[in-house]
């Protein structure tokens, strides 16, 4: 039926969203309940729209100012610049195991799409580029991530569709059309299905030969937020129409709908899958 992993037990309770915080240093987590840890780092001015933790728990975000894409520690404190790339970053994942770096970004000039891949030495903490993919691609890359065994990499955007590498030779395996441009890109957890959303729309294909399983319209706006739970029951996307929606990742069906009073850039789901975080326009609060 499509559901990657068990969908036994009841029905999750989406209806009491829980915690709203203007302030990361406002409440603390006990972490062992499942709660979320956050990170900030105030270092730079510039607007930050990518950002990934490294299985070791460093952090690298990338930077408008100068494209940089930095490199930090646990806490927050930036060590360096590992690198800058010709546009804005703005989609950044590691390889499951840490040692590939894929970046993709945004705003260079004409049509030229960004895309590179990097291999991390965590011993000298610096990174050696491996692979430019950028001639694959037109324009404008928002989405990018590996599967969760690390065999193949995603990447999808302005020139609407979904590409998929062999990480072992960099060969495109498929790629999936899109009717519009693709937002994000998530796996279920076992790496058997691939969701992405492009325009109003969230589809789920089947990831070993890309046969589509369903498409779902239940956005009135772009919807540039999306993640899947880690017990892969849910499918979790957040709009700019100002509503966060859970979908059962097995057919799509719309379980629940929660109004917030923003657009929503970003979802994540902690570890646990007991909570998500949801990212929103300008100055308004985070929702956990």
């Amino acid at each position: 039926d499509g559901i990657p992993d068990s969908d036994e037990g009841t029905l999750s309770d989406f209806t009491n969203a829980g915690r709203e915080f203007d302030n990361i240093y406002s409440s603390q987590f006990d972490e062992l309940s499942g709660g979320v840890s956050e990170y900030t780092s105030s270092s730079r001015s510039s607007m930050c729209r990518a950002m990934a933790v490294a299985p070791n728990g460093m952090v690298v975000f990338g930077s408008d100012d100068g494209n940089h894409v930095y490199l930090a520690g646990e806490s927050g404190n930036i060590i360096h610049s590992l690198f800058t790339i010709r546009s804005n970053p703005r989609a950044i994942d590691f390889s499951p195991n840490g040692t590939l770096l894929a970046v993709a970004g945004y705003g260079a000039d004409g049509d030229e799409a960004v895309v590179d891949v990097y291999e991390m030495d965590w011993n000298t903490l610096s990174a050696t580029h491996v692979v430019n993919l950028s001639a694959n691609h037109d324009d404008d890359m928002f989405g990018l991530i590996f599967g969760p065994d690390g065999d193949r990499l995603y990447i999808g955007g302005k020139d609407e569709n979904v590409t998929t590498y062999h990480t072992s030779n960099w060969s495109i395996s498929y790629v999936i059309p899109s009717p519009d441009d693709v937002y994000a890109i998530r796996t279920s957890p076992d790496g058997r299905l691939l969701a992405f959303t492009h325009g109003e729309q969230l589809s789920v294909y089947w990831s070993e030969n890309a046969t589509k399983l369903y498409t779902m319209h239940n956005n009135s706006e772009y919807t540039l937020g999306l993640d899947w739970s880690p017990d892969g029951n849910w499918i979790v996307t957040g709009s700019n129409d100002d509503k966060v929606r859970i979908h059962h990742a097995g057919n799509g069906t719309l379980e629940a709908t929660l109004d917030y009073n923003s657009g929503v850039n970003a979802i994540a789901f902690n570890r646990a899958g007991t909570h998500f975080v949801i990212a929103t326009n300008d100055n308004d609060p985070t929702w956990i």
